[in-house]
């Protein structure tokens, strides 16, 4: 079956279900990562092979979807799925709930009651009518024996109705893209030319093809990379970001910018920068490659003096200078919301950073905090960790999402789906920090969590390419004595390429990619998958036993 299908036909059976009841409220997708909604209609938690829809409030961390929900596969077969495997609390729940729920299996992980397999909105129609009331009702009073605190509620009203107003209107916006294909990338820089910036003399950017989501340069030590980021940070901020440092005021850039109607295009020149509040961008941010320094850390002022605020009030300090803060939400969140709304909020912000961080599950206490769960357990329980508890890879990784997030929300206080969220984003080494999974995961992830950003960044790994969407374009820098900086634009399709053919293909351009250490009497292994050598290994393992034996037997060779 088409899971779109099974998508559009439950979300219109919950509409016609939720006008003969007042008090159903349904938890569909609340954000477009990976332009989930406005290009392919999956109105509901899931994948290609399932979709999930909550009923109430409370996410399961580990799993990614609702601790209750009507969970139909793609063969049409549907079930009542609780998931509780990430709280010893949401356990008792299922002591109270399995005697009030005919045929409802809780022999393990995770709890479950099947429908009629045939017909997906016949067995909604059964869920609702049989099982919604006697949940809801449990839910609804609060007052379960031996559980201090429910983690399920009931979805607010002022959330249902956002939540519903959001799918109509991701619904116009599938309905277009299916008609005419349209990009979602609301802002692009379209052509750059960049003059006299530090070893630049002349350095063009041209032609990037609309609907470019990354832009990725690469290039020895050196080579100039940092410099051209630099130029464009002070084209697209206009100069008025008092983190950067101006250090040619012979300095002729010209933009051509693309911001979501038309093509923009202003110059930058001779020191004579334009002095005004008025931007082309509404979101914008600019990272160098020290990103391990966040708002959590403890300074000691008698060895080093920061300013954090200061820092953190400009939009490309970390790119021109040799620290940055970046901002977490490690501290009490403060949402931003009414009290009555404050905790709905934070759910809600809970469950986006549960989507965008890998490997990591995020909850939060009574106070507010967020609270990380790498994985550690102690007597079979998750070991809760505070933001600066984590490893230094991964507190990289969440800090340089968590700064964009804040940033972004601080520019566009309007909107709360992060894939609405519009601008460019400039960092220098995305590689750095991050264990090579990590390196095409960041790009994954920032590419799926903010799908009309642009991102324009620099590499020296092979990696983050691996995770790079489609339309991604490809820059090769280097420097010769009497051009300065060039800029080489590549047309590679990296899609069907491994690491050793990236880093042997122009954009890396290694002749050979050979230890030191192999001697000419060695065997090369070629194989491109490590599982591949082991197979083979294990293959000439067998031969070389039997031929042994074979000899030890006086065989023939």
């Amino acid at each position: 079956m088409d899971i779109q299908q099974i998508h559009q036909d439950l979300y219109q059976e919950l509409l016609l279900q939720i006008e003969k009841n007042p008090r159903l409220r349904i938890r569909p997708r609340k954000t477009n990562r990976a332009r989930k909604l406005s290009e392919k209609g999956f109105w509901f938690l899931g994948n290609n092979d399932y979709l999930a829809i909550g009923f109430w409030k409370g996410m399961n961390w580990k799993t990614k979807l609702p601790n209750i929900s009507f969970l139909v596969n793609n063969d049409g077969s549907s079930y009542l799925i609780i998931s509780t495997s990430d709280s010893i609390e949401k356990l008792k729940f299922i002591d109270l709930i399995s005697s009030q729920i005919n045929a409802l299996v809780t022999v393990k992980q995770p709890y479950y009651k099947a429908y009629d397999k045939n017909d997906y909105k016949k067995s909604l129609r059964t869920f609702l009518s049989e099982d919604w009331p006697i949940i809801n009702d449990l839910i609804k009073t609060g007052k379960l024996p031996n559980i201090d605190k429910l983690p399920f509620a009931i979805i607010d009203e002022w959330e249902f109705r956002e939540d519903m107003s959001n799918l109509r209107m991701y619904n116009k916006e599938f309905i277009k893209f299916k008609e005419h294909k349209l990009s979602g990338i609301h802002y692009q820089l379209s052509s750059s030319v960049i003059n006299k910036y530090g070893q630049i003399n002349n350095c063009y950017l041209e032609k990037i093809p609309f609907g470019t989501q990354w832009i990725f340069f690469t290039g020895e030590n050196g080579s100039g990379k940092t410099s051209i980021l630099r130029a464009l940070a002070i084209g697209l901020c206009r100069n008025n970001d008092g983190g950067i440092i101006d250090s040619s005021k012979d300095l002729n850039i010209e933009m051509t910018l693309f911001n979501g109607e038309k093509e923009v295009q202003y110059k930058i020149k001779k020191g004579s920068f334009e002095k005004q509040h008025h931007t082309y961008l509404d979101g914008f941010s600019a990272y160098g490659p020290t990103r391990l320094i966040t708002d959590t850390d403890d300074f000691n002022n008698d060895v080093i003096n920061i300013d954090i605020e200061a820092i953190q009030n400009k939009l490309a300090y970390g790119l021109f200078n040799t620290l940055d803060v970046l901002m977490t939400l490690a501290s009490p969140y403060d949402v931003g919301e009414k009290p009555k709304y404050a905790e709905t909020a934070i759910q809600i912000l809970v469950e986006h950073l549960n989507e965008i961080i890998p490997g990591v599950g995020v909850d939060y206490n009574q106070d507010f905090e967020l609270i990380f769960f790498d994985g550690e357990e102690r007597h079979n329980t998750p070991v809760a960790k505070r933001f600066n508890q984590l490893s230094s890879g991964t507190k990289s990784f969440c800090a340089l999402i968590c700064d964009i997030l804040l940033r972004l929300k601080k520019q566009q206080p309007k909107i709360f789906d992060p894939s609405k969220y519009k601008g460019i984003i400039i960092i220098d080494e995305i590689d750095l920090h991050l264990h090579p999974k990590m390196q095409k995961e960041i790009v994954v992830q920032l590419s799926e969590t903010f799908p009309s950003i642009q991102f324009i960044v620099s590499t020296h790994s092979p990696i983050p390419l691996l995770g790079a969407p489609a339309k991604s374009v490809f820059y090769k820098v280097s420097r010769d004595f009497e051009n300065g900086v060039i800029c080489a634009n590549l047309d590679i399709d990296v899609t069907t390429l491994t690491p050793n053919l990236i880093l042997s293909s122009p954009i890396f351009g290694f002749n050979e990619l050979l230890s030191d250490q192999l001697s000419v009497t060695q065997d090369l292994n070629t194989q491109d998958f490590w599982s591949q050598k082991k197979v083979e290994d294990k293959a000439m393992e067998s031969l070389l036993k039997k031929y042994r034996e074979r000899k030890k037997m006086g065989g023939d060779d």
